[in-house]
């Protein structure tokens, strides 16, 4: 999503908020909006109560955004309830069943694009080969850990892995082959290495991990354990 334009601004704004602060918003604005709705009934605020819900689908998930657009449903109802009207109780559970039914499908409809946003972003930042970050999201992720680290002052491991002898397995066997080996020794330093752990691509057979270690120590011990269990894992593959 373009961040220049005002929604994406607003996409990338959510995102930086925590859950803690997109509750809270929620919650103040829901109770503002039914005031007003409840004290001011001829301004028909219910329809502010839709970006209540997309922000709670976008930035909270599907859960809570049926949740939201369950709770902003009923009280859009309230207004109608208290107006004097003479209604029969169907008709008010209709008009509280009808306006769910919309508001949650609008829920819906934002939970399906937010899904698409992440699953494009996804595949944005990876490399389509192995699976792992490409070049460029691993280098500004990778300026990223060295700035945090140095406010931290974690230590970080640098590993850089390369593949021996790579264009003579293309050349003899195939590039169905190579990419095969590509991919299974992507998929073995992924297999050892921490899902905190950054792993990109950036070149044809290097393969660099950052790792974030609380101490020197505990680096060390890291780069001597990485190699043997990377190569059992490597051993056990059909190819070698």
């Amino acid at each position: 999503m373009n961040s220049h334009l005002p929604v994406g601004r607003l996409a990338a704004y959510l995102e930086a908020l925590s859950r803690e602060k997109i509750w809270s918003a929620i919650v103040v604005t829901t109770a503002l909006i039914a005031y007003a709705d409840y004290m001011l009934p001829a301004i028909a605020a219910a329809p502010l109560y839709i970006p209540v819900i997309c922000a709670a689908c976008w930035g909270l998930g599907a859960r809570e955004g049926y949740f939201v657009a369950t709770i902003t449903a009923s009280l859009a109802v309230v207004p109608s309830l208290r107006s004097g009207m003479n209604l029969a109780p169907m008709m008010i559970a209709l008009r509280v069943v009808v306006c769910i039914l919309v508001f949650l499908f609008m829920a819906a409809v934002i939970t399906s694009f937010r899904r698409s946003y992440d699953r494009e972003l996804f595949h944005a930042h990876r490399d389509r080969m192995t699976g792992t970050l490409n070049k460029e999201v691993f280098q500004q992720r990778s300026a990223r850990a060295i700035e945090d680290a140095r406010h931290t002052r974690q230590t970080l491991l640098l590993v850089i892995l390369d593949l021996d002898n790579f264009a003579t397995v293309n050349n003899r066997e195939g590039h169905i082959v190579g990419d095969d080996v590509l991919r299974s020794f992507a998929k073995g330093v992924s297999a050892i290495m921490r899902r905190e752990d950054l792993i990109g691509r950036i070149g044809a057979m290097n393969l660099p991990c950052w790792c974030a270690c609380r101490r020197l120590s505990r680096a060390k011990a890291s780069q001597a354990t990485f190699m043997p269990a990377f190569r059992k894992f490597w051993h056990a593959r059909p190819f070698r």
